[in-house]
């Protein structure tokens, strides 16, 4: 199928500083000894310098990203590695959420 009639299923349009955040956490999860997360990395952003388009206007300077369905859940996977080596603060989410779900699903809605 040619390019342009090829559709991505997520665009993201991002300031500059977000961009520059961006890049700085898959740099974090090419360097963070993973080899799972060190390869979808870099292949995110390899497809990220070739493809990114740059452009400004009275608000301020963006970058306009497209990601497959596929590459989105990677990116959003890297992400939330990056930000949990800084943001840890003890708490077991998961537990208490699943707990939560399950007593919804206890409950007599009749």
């Amino acid at each position: 199928m040619p390019r342009n009639y090829v559709k991505h299923a997520v665009c993201l349009e991002i300031s500059a500083d977000c961009f520059n955040a961006l890049i700085a956490a898959l740099n974090e999860n090419i360097s963070s000894g993973n080899d799972c997360a060190a390869e979808r990395a870099g292949a995110l952003l390899a497809k990220i310098n070739k493809y990114t388009q740059f452009y400004s206007d009275d608000e301020g300077e963006y970058a306009e990203l497209r990601f497959f369905e596929s590459e989105a859940r990677h990116l959003i996977w890297l992400l939330i590695r990056a930000f949990a080596l800084h943001s840890s603060d003890g708490e077991d989410y998961y537990h208490m959420a699943n707990d939560a779900f399950s007593n919804l699903q206890g409950e007599d809605y009749s």
